[in-house]
């Protein structure tokens, strides 16, 4: 299975993944979003290790956030959303999930 980190700046359909490395990655994309993800309430889970974000982009600007989490060795996406919270298109979402089991 791969890792988060081996995923980053890999293109997923018409996008590509970016893994945050920063509290600040998050909050700026709260900000681009207009949704959650920018909360502390991410950095809290991910530095618990109890979830992570994914990143998509396209023409290097973002498009969506996706929250994984990973459970008895298999990845799972608890919601994937665009701005304003609307959901993710569900290809992206089955694209990442075959990413992770690779």
């Amino acid at each position: 299975q791969q890792t988060l980190s081996s995923l980053n700046n890999s293109p997923l359909l018409d996008s590509v993944i970016k893994i945050p490395l920063w509290n600040y990655d998050l909050l700026y994309a709260g900000q681009l979003l207009h949704n959650c993800v920018g909360s502390g309430i991410y950095a809290e889970k991910i530095s618990k290790e109890c979830s992570n974000i994914i990143f998509l982009y396209k023409e290097n600007y973002l498009y969506g956030a996706v929250e994984v989490t990973k459970k008895n060795q298999k990845w799972k996406i608890i919601q994937a959303k665009k701005a304003f919270d609307a959901n993710l298109e569900s290809s992206y979402v089955e694209e990442i999930l075959k990413l992770l089991s690779i």
